[in-house]
């Protein structure tokens, strides 16, 4: 699943041109830091953005005095940064507006990327408009935007044991669920791609037609 593959994107460098300015992306995997975290179900978003940079061969990296770790690279002249908070789920959107207008990026570029508990695992939404639905992460973005942001919703289900809500979210990936995350990633980068280069309506038409990737097997 971490094998790197040569890109075929462009990166930018440090001193990036102002060219970019009405044309960039910006995509906020939402989770917890920490290695006590990787691969829990409320890490979904972090796993998507990181193995997303490892494909690209990026790393992310903190440039300024922002709760950030990002990385860049252009697509078609477009500008994109992936971007995941240092601050724990509860307090992700901290700081967010500034960091996103330093990028030069308007809301309407931006995505959240994000694990979803009344979506079965393999499942997934974009949208749009939405409130956050007592996810503490999305709600804390909106916080600091002033808005709801669009957003893709990747399902995770609910729990299937004794396991409370809280700790369900907490808890890792089943084996058969974390074997099937490389069938589904590439997925859903390839959606994101759609988002950059045909807009988030084609994006939605062709995404929330099908919930269910087409790459992933039957658990």
């Amino acid at each position: 699943m971490k094998t790197p593959r040569k890109s075929p994107l462009l990166r930018i460098p440090p001193n990036r041109s102002k060219k970019f300015h009405s044309l960039n992306y910006f995509v906020l995997g939402l989770g917890n830091p920490g290695k006590d975290y990787d691969f829990t179900r409320h890490n979904l978003g972090f796993c998507l953005v990181d193995q997303w940079a490892i494909n690209l061969g990026l790393r992310f990296q903190k440039l300024s005095e922002h709760p950030f770790l990002s990385c860049e690279f252009s697509r078609s002249n477009h500008l994109v940064t992936l971007a995941k908070s240092t601050n724990f789920m509860n307090c992700n959107g901290h700081k967010l507006e500034k960091f996103i207008s330093e990028r030069e990026c308007n809301l309407a570029n931006c995505l959240i990327v994000h694990d979803e508990v009344d979506l079965e695992f393999g499942h997934q939404r974009l949208s749009s408009g939405r409130g956050g639905a007592g996810h503490n992460g999305v709600s804390s973005v909106m916080n600091n935007l002033g808005s709801s942001p669009n957003r893709l919703r990747l399902g995770i289900g609910r729990p299937t044991t004794n396991l409370s809500l809280s700790q369900w979210v907490l808890s890792p990936f089943s084996v058969a669920e974390r074997s099937h995350l490389p069938h589904w990633f590439p997925y859903l980068i390839q959606a994101i791609y759609t988002i950059i280069d045909d807009g988030l309506s084609q994006a939605m038409n062709l995404l929330n037609r099908k919930p269910q990737s087409p790459l992933i097997p039957a658990l």
